[in-house]
Parts: structure tokens; sequence; C-alpha cells
């Protein structure tokens, strides 16, 4: 349920990052700040930024680090550092004797999306 909520919107970021050049309506910025007004408005329903703070994976890429560090306006900085190190640290920086668990979003419906996770393959027209 909420862990879910918290991992999906984290895979959104990543795949914005990774697509934000290719996003022209609504560009990018304008996706990423939806993205968190939303995580504003539903971590009040559970009182702070406790479960979401504890969501590991999917871990935020590098490239998706710097686009927030680049286009976060400072009210939404606050609020993405409270969420601490598991949505603020690159696997690549992630400490080598604490495993990553493997992430694979499933849709509500069931479905996995699994062509999603290496971009690279998709269609010249995508």
């Amino acid at each position: 349920e909420y862990v879910l909520v918290y991992q999906k919107c984290k895979y959104g970021i990543n795949l914005i990052a990774k697509l934000g050049h290719h996003l022209s309506n609504p560009p990018a910025n304008k996706l990423i700040e939806g993205f968190f007004h939303f995580l504003r408005e539903f971590m009040k329903r559970e009182k702070g930024p406790y479960l979401a703070a504890s969501v590991q994976v999917p871990l935020l890429t590098k490239q998706s680090i710097q686009f927030l560090l680049k286009f976060l306006n400072p009210k939404d900085k606050q609020l993405w550092g409270e969420l601490g190190a598991n949505w603020r640290i690159p696997p690549e920086q992630w400490p080598s004797n604490q495993p990553i668990p493997e992430y694979e979003i499933i849709l509500s419906d069931g479905c996995i999306p699994s062509n999603l996770h290496n971009l690279s393959d998709r269609p010249q027209n995508f």
C-alpha cells in the first residue's frame, strides 16, 4: 500500500530525469513539481515523512539527484531533505556492506513492464 506508492514515486522520478529532455508538454520540471506536491499531500495522511523515508528501493539515480538539485524549488528541496538517505544517495554511493534489494515495478493490474527497465531499447519514435 503506502510503501508501493512511494516506490512508484521514486521510480517515476527516475523516469522523468532519464527522459526529461524528451518531455515538453508538460516539461520535466513541471512533472517533478507535481510529484512533490503529491508527496507533500500524501504524507499528510500519515502525519510525516517517516514511512516515505524508510522506502529504500528503487534508489534515485545519480541523474535523478542532479535533476532534482537543479529544478526543485526551496520548499520541495526541504521536503526532499526530510526524506533522508534512501531518497538522496544514488546506487553508486550506497554503502557496499548494505546490499540494495532488486526493484521491479508492478502496476495495479499486475502487469510488470520489464521492458521499461532498459530504456535504451525503446523504439526510436518513443
